[in-house]
């Protein structure tokens, strides 16, 4: 795995809630009652970075799923769609075990619900806004926010995941959050790839990722 950003290297952290959230991300989460979530705190500015060149209110630290076929570079600069840096994700699939991974952004690095000063209130969020195109084009990937609920202290909200065919171009992206509600959010998004619809691997990038009003 690699975590690359100017600035210093971040390190992909693993542990026993990791696993736990893999199987019930597939299954359909865990039932919690979120009753200490502290739902006073402030609302955020929007639009609310979870990647860009400016600001990054989340870490992608949860990694699940076959975590070893994934290589992730959080400043790569070859051909971004915005200012100088882009995500790259590499997805290889030979040793595949659980034919599937993927990686969370997460509020505070290897929060699973766990933590009590985790999360951020983006109420006024209405969508997710995001750049991604393909290594080649094909490439299908899906995308989700929020549904971490194995502590304490989950995401109030489980945006169901949405697949998309990637082109070899730039495209803009949105995942609607209506009727959402997002006053504690740690699971800020995420990406999923399978073996079963990338069997060769699949190569793809991400930029200015976003929770926005509009």
């Amino acid at each position: 795995m690699s975590l690359e950003r100017s600035g210093g290297n971040l390190a992909g952290v693993f542990f026993s809630m990791q696993s736990l959230f893999a199987i019930c991300l597939l299954v359909g989460g865990i039932t919690a009652t979120g009753g200490d979530i502290d739902r006073k705190k402030p609302v955020e500015k929007m639009p609310f970075s979870i990647y860009s060149d400016h600001a990054d209110n989340f870490v992608p630290s949860g990694w699940i799923g076959d975590t070893d076929n994934l290589k992730l570079n959080v400043n790569y600069t070859s051909d971004v769609a915005e200012g100088t840096a882009c995500v790259q994700v590499i997805y290889k699939v030979p040793d595949s075990k659980l034919k599937w991974a993927g990686v969370y952004w997460q509020s505070p690095a290897n929060n699973w619900g766990d933590s009590k000063d985790g999360g951020y209130n983006l109420f006024l969020a209405k969508r997710i806004r995001f750049k991604a195109r393909g290594g080649r084009g094909g490439e299908v990937v899906a995308f989700k926010a929020g549904g971490m609920k194995s502590g304490p202290y989950p995401d109030t909200f489980d945006l169901p995941q949405q697949t998309i065919t990637l082109t070899a171009e730039w495209k803009d992206y949105e995942l609607p959050l209506q009727g959402c509600d997002l006053t504690h959010v740690i699971g800020g998004f995420c990406f999923i790839m399978t073996k079963e619809k990338n069997p060769e691997g699949a190569v793809f990038y991400l930029d200015s990722i976003c929770y926005s009003t509009f």
